[in-house]
């Protein structure tokens, strides 16, 4: 089923409105560390996997080492985050969080929990289960984009984005009748095995 303009036009203002409210700047822990929802996504993994390498980041992240590398770099800067030599290998970096780093996200986390705690309660049970599904949907829908746009890319870091999508699909997504039918086509094609 398609659109038409006027509601993917109220649907794309709706989805800059609720980033803007709900996402990292609507906090004020977000905006004083200046920091971007990509950041604070990525902040909150090195949070609650201490000591973690850049390869576990970037698949835990769905992004590719390169950008989980520019992303850690600016966490760095900032003082969020910082690099610890592996003391058994020493080819292996590990990202820890900071005593700063800690601080930001739990109070990003904290500030989102209670907006969002005030906002669901201006929301019947009914509501609230209508949200929740209709934002699966919308997970499931980019997830099957995403799959769809990398069955044709062919270069190194697109190949290695594409395991990781097919891999990090949590398991109530799986749920989706034409997520299934996308990850069988590409793994029958040979173009997302792990």
């Amino acid at each position: 089923m398609t659109m038409d303009d006027a509601k993917l036009l109220r649907l794309f203002s709706l989805f800059q409105h609720v980033l803007t409210k709900v996402g990292v700047q609507g906090s004020k822990a977000g905006r004083e560390a200046d920091i971007t929802n990509l950041q604070a996504s990525i902040l909150d993994i090195i949070v609650r996997n201490n000591n973690i390498t850049m390869t576990e980041l970037s698949k835990e992240g769905l992004i590719v080492k390169s950008a989980a590398t520019r992303i850690a770099d600016e966490l760095v800067k900032r003082g969020l985050i910082k690099r610890i030599n592996n003391d058994n290998d020493r080819r292996i970096t590990q990202l820890k969080p900071t005593l700063k780093g800690r601080k930001v996200i739990n109070q990003v986390r904290s500030e989102g929990m209670t907006y969002l705690r005030t906002l669901m309660a201006n929301m019947g049970p009914r509501q609230q289960e209508s949200l929740l599904n209709g934002l699966e949907s919308f997970v499931n829908a980019v997830v099957i984009a995403k799959l769809e746009t990398l069955q044709t890319c062919q270069d190194k870091e697109c190949i290695q984005l594409k395991k990781l999508v097919s891999q990090q699909i949590p398991d109530h997504f799986k749920r989706d009748a034409r997520l299934i039918t996308v990850i069988e086509q590409s793994n029958a094609a040979g173009k997302l095995k792990p």
